[in-house]
């Protein structure tokens, strides 16, 4: 997925070809994050990682955050448009597969998740630059860390929203939690816990993207948003608006959106083990399709990540941005030293017996003393991740 419109390229004079992508020679890393700009002061930052749906890598979270700071500090750039590449994906998360294969690697561990955090810091708290996040495709995990605080974020048709990470023994980390405590009628918590997948409109409806622009408008959209050279909010709000999709009369309501009171009353209660038996409820004497599908789903995943994850939820909703990422980074170091990530990942994308054997398996055996362990400092050999005090002023 290419620019728009006839643009410079200025990212270290990578040579880039007709179709505006870098010479086959490039470095990988290099070649990781495609700047264009015009003259003005839109800049489009596309992450180029088509082959692994742009998942971020290390150096790509560090290449992200250092372009992103020399915005700031140049005081020339208004607006960045962050675009995925290869039609599929914004971002489909983090390179966990990187840190499964980093196993007893805690210096690399350690290096992925500053990088990363520091990297959703800055876009999410940035001053006198709006962010505008293209989710034309997949975005999971580490995708929404880098565009989900910001002030925009737009779905299309094509859009499919996850934090999938209870299911491969990790957490929703990159200061989603913070996002998620948000959202109303408990969805960010069925989002958490099931993993469950949100798709088209209904990511503008469950008030997860910002806007909604049917994937055939893009185009002129993005070239309006780099022609404009504003540093309004609002008017980039109004751009934007001439290209949504609205609602057509007699639209009838998605399914997700119809279960929204089911979410209400299911995702409410603060133990793990008392969604379930609403859900099973649910399930039962309604015989609620959907409240079996999130059961099932529940049921899968790691019970240690189940409870953790609940109770990082429940924290973020007193919490920042800053502190909600410096909890992530303790409770992401933790989950590197236990079983069930990398049992996770060798069941999801090693072995791909999707048989995960969870330790424990049963959540009455993840005790409250075992969730509070995973919010702990870690030690002085792993100091907290530091951020500095920044307000998006927008």
């Amino acid at each position: 997925m290419t620019s728009s419109v006839s643009l410079e390229y200025t990212s270290g004079g990578i040579p880039i070809n007709e179709q505006g992508l870098p010479d086959p020679s490039i470095p990988q890393e290099q070649a990781e994050l495609l700047e264009f700009g015009s003259t003005g002061g839109v800049k489009t930052l596309l992450l180029h990682r088509p082959k692994a749906l742009n998942a971020l890598s290390t150096s790509l979270c560090t290449r992200l955050r250092e372009r992103v700071r020399r915005y700031e500090q140049s005081g020339l750039v208004n607006t960045i448009l962050l675009k995925g590449a290869g039609g599929k994906a914004f971002c489909a998360g983090g390179d966990v597969r990187g840190l499964y294969d980093a196993r007893g690697d805690r210096k690399s561990q350690e290096k992925f998740f500053r990088e990363e955090y520091s990297a959703d810091y800055i876009l999410g708290t940035l001053r006198g630059i709006t962010s505008v996040a293209i989710w034309d495709g997949i975005c999971m995990g580490g995708g929404a860390g880098i565009s989900i605080h910001g002030p925009i974020r737009i779905a299309t048709e094509r859009t499919i929203f996850a934090m999938p990470e209870c299911g491969i023994g990790l957490h929703p980390d990159v200061g989603v939690s913070y996002f998620l405590a948000k959202l109303p009628n408990h969805i960010g918590m069925y989002l958490a816990l099931t993993g469950a997948r949100v798709t088209g409109r209904d990511v503008y409806h469950a008030g997860i993207a910002t806007h909604y622009v049917p994937s055939h408008r893009l185009s002129d959209m993005l070239r309006c948003l780099e022609e404009s050279d504003t540093s309004s909010l609002h008017a980039v709000n109004s751009i934007i608006g001439d290209f949504e999709g609205q609602p057509m009369d007699g639209e009838e309501t998605s399914e997700f959106v119809k279960q929204w009171p089911v979410i209400n009353r299911c995702f409410a209660w603060k133990r793990v083990e008392e969604v379930i038996q609403a859900l099973k409820k649910e399930a039962t004497e309604t015989q609620n399709q959907f409240a079996e599908e999130a059961l099932q789903l529940i049921l899968k995943a790691s019970p240690t990540s189940l409870k953790v994850t609940l109770e990082s939820i429940e924290q973020a909703s007193q919490m920042t941005l800053k502190q909600t990422l410096q909890k992530d980074f303790r409770m992401s170091m933790h989950f590197m030293k236990g079983h069930d990530f990398y049992e996770g990942i060798r069941a999801t994308l090693v072995d791909k017996d999707r048989n995960p054997k969870w330790q424990p398996n049963k959540l009455e055996q993840v005790t409250r003393a075992t969730v509070e362990e995973y919010f702990k400092p870690l030690g002085k050999e792993i100091p907290d991740l530091q951020l500095e005090d920044r307000k998006w002023i927008g």
